[in-house]
C-alpha cells in the first residue's frame, strides 16, 4: 500500500536487470528473445519493434520518477534505434520485424505492432515534448486512421500489408483497446487535446456495441469484418480475463477524466463478472482466462501481465467508485505479485505462474514480453497512490528541447484532478511558476534541452 514500494520496484527489480541484459552490443540492437536467465535463446534472430518501443516507454519513465541521466540515455538510444530503422520511408508505418543488423523480415503493418510502436514514443514525447517524436506519433495515428479503421463496421483491422492495403480483415481485441491504454489518454493528458478523448471515446462505444457478448455481459477476443464472434480462435475457455479488466480500467479512467456517466453501467456489469469469475479473493490471484458460459472453469495460472493489470485498475476503481474493496483487492493481488510473480532470483518476473505459485514459464523477453507492462505497472502504482491514498507532494523529471518560445507543459501523466504545481526548477535552479488552468505551467524560453524538475501536490 505504499507508494515507495513500487518506485524501488522499478528501480532494483526491474530496470536494471533489462539494461544489463538487453543491448545486443555486436549488432548494436536489442535483444527480444532471452530465457529467465537473461541468455538470448537461440531463436533471439529477429527483432521486435513493437516491444523494442515498450522498453522506451519504460526507460522514459524510469526518468520522469528519477531525473537520472542513465534513463533518458537509454531513452533515447532505443527511440533513435526506431527512427532509424523501423519507420518505413516509402509507406509511412512501422516493420513488423528486423533482423539483428537492422535489416527488414517483415515489412507488414500489424496493428499490434503500429500501436506498441506509438505507446513507447508517447512517453518519451511527454518527458522531452520532442517535436520530432510528437510528428512520427502523429503521422502513426493518422495512418491508423484512416488506413487500418473500418469506417464501413468500426474497429481496426488486425494486419495491414506494407502499402497499408487490408491484408487480413478480421477483428481482434488488443488492436481496439491498446490505442486508449497505450497512448490516447497519455497524450490527452500531456496536451489537454480533445481530438485524443474523442477517439477513446469513439473506441469504448465501438467496443459497448461491438463486442460485448449478449448472451453473458463478458467483452470477447476475436471477430470477422462485421463483427460476428469466431469462438473457433479463442480457445476452449474463450474469455480473456486481462483485457476484461482492461476495458474496465480504460472506462474507469475516461470516468475520472470527463465525470460522465455514459459507461458506468457497462463498467459496473464488467467489473462484477470480473471480481466474481476473474478473479480468486483467498489467493489474490487473477486468472487468465474464464469459460465464456460456463464461468466457474477458469485456467490454474496467469500471465504477468493480467496481474499488473488487475493490480493498476483497482486503485484507479477505488477513486472512481469510492469504494474500499478496491484497496482490499488491490492489497491481496498486491502480496501475490510479490510472492509469486516478481523473480527474485534473477529479476524482472516470471511470464506464467500457477496459482499455486509455481512457475511454469520464465522467459523474460519473447515477442510479447518486454520490460513495458512491469515498468508501467510500478510507475502508475507509484503515482496512483501517491495521489489518491497518500496524498503526500513528490517530483516528476522533464528533459525539455530547447525553444526559442514558452512551452506549455502537463505534468502529471495520471487521471487525478485533485492536485496542485507547487513549484519547478530547470537545470535546478528554481523558475517562476506561471501556471496554466489547474495543472499546467509554461516552461519558459531555453537555449538547449533542460532538466525541468516540477513539485506536484496532491489536495
Amino acid at each position: 500500500m505504499q507508494s515507495s514500494y513500487w518506485k524501488s520496484q522499478l528501480f532494483r527489480d526491474i530496470l536494471p536487470h533489462w539494461t544489463s541484459s538487453i543491448v545486443d552490443k555486436e549488432n548494436q540492437s536489442y535483444h527480444t528473445s532471452m530465457d529467465e536467465t537473461w541468455r538470448p535463446l537461440p531463436q533471439d534472430t529477429v527483432r521486435y519493434p513493437s516491444m523494442i518501443a515498450r522498453h522506451l516507454f519504460s526507460y522514459s519513465a524510469a526518468f520522469m520518477l528519477s531525473g537520472e541521466r542513465e534513463y533518458m540515455e537509454m531513452a533515447a538510444r532505443l527511440k533513435d534505434y526506431l527512427l532509424a530503422n523501423a519507420w518505413d520511408e516509402q509507406y509511412g508505418g512501422w516493420y513488423n520485424s528486423l533482423s539483428p543488423k537492422g535489416r527488414i523480415i517483415d515489412a507488414d503493418k500489424s496493428s499490434f505492432v503500429q500501436l506498441y510502436a506509438i505507446t513507447g514514443l508517447t512517453l518519451y514525447y511527454l518527458v522531452t515534448k520532442d517535436p520530432e517524436v510528437l510528428s512520427y506519433i502523429e503521422k502513426s495515428n493518422a495512418l491508423m486512421e484512416s488506413k487500418a479503421w473500418d469506417s464501413t463496421h468500426m474497429g481496426y483491422y488486425d494486419k495491414m500489408n506494407r502499402d497499408w492495403s487490408v491484408a487480413v480483415e478480421n477483428k481482434s481485441f488488443s488492436p481496439q483497446l491498446a490505442p486508449i491504454s497505450g497512448y490516447l489518454l497519455y497524450l490527452y493528458l500531456a496536451s489537454r487535446e480533445e481530438s485524443y478523448l474523442d477517439q477513446s471515446l469513439k473506441i469504448l462505444e465501438m467496443v459497448e456495441q461491438k463486442m460485448v457478448d449478449p448472451a453473458t455481459g463478458w467483452v470477447l477476443e476475436a471477430f470477422d469484418r462485421e463483427w460476428n464472434y469466431s469462438p473457433s480462435k479463442t480457445g476452449p475457455n474463450e474469455i480473456n480475463i486481462g483485457h476484461n479488466i482492461e476495458v474496465v480500467w480504460m472506462l474507469a479512467r475516461v470516468y475520472l477524466l470527463n465525470g460522465k456517466e455514459e459507461f458506468m453501467p457497462l463498467l459496473r456489469y464488467l467489473d462484477r463478472l470480473n471480481g466474481s469469475h476473474g478473479f480468486d479473493l483467498e489467493n489474490g490471484f487473477w486468472y487468465a482466462e474464464v469459460g465464456r458460459e460456463e464461468k466457474e472453469l477458469h485456467t490454474p495460472f496467469s500471465y504477468w501481465w493480467i496481474q499488473a493489470y488487475g493490480i493498476m485498475a483497482d486503485l484507479v476503481l477505488a477513486e472512481a467508485m469510492q469504494e474500499k474493496k478496491y484497496l482490499e483487492r488491490f492489497e491481496k493481488a498486491g502480496e501475490i505479485w510479490d510472492t509469486h510473480f516478481l523473480d527474485r532470483a534473477n529479476g524482472d518476473t516470471h511470464l506464467t505462474v500457477g496459482k499455486n505459485g509455481e512457475v511454469l514459464q520464465g522467459n523474460k523477453a519473447t515477442q510479447y514480453k518486454s520490460s513495458y507492462h512491469n515498468g508501467e505497472h510500478a510507475f502508475l502504482n507509484y503515482l496512483y497512490l501517491r495521489c489518491f491514498q497518500e496524498k503526500k507532494p513528490f517530483h516528476l523529471f522533464f528533459y525539455v528541447q530547447e525553444s526559442g518560445l514558452e512551452q506549455p507543459l502537463y505534468p502529471l501523466p495520471i487521471e487525478a484532478k485533485g492536485v496542485s504545481i507547487k513549484a519547478v526548477w530547470i537545470e535546478n535552479e528554481p523558475a517562476d511558476l506561471k501556471l496554466i488552468g489547474n495543472q499546467g505551467l509554461a516552461i519558459p524560453p531555453i537555449s538547449k534541452k533542460s532538466l525541468v524538475k516540477v513539485e506536484i501536490q496532491p489536495e
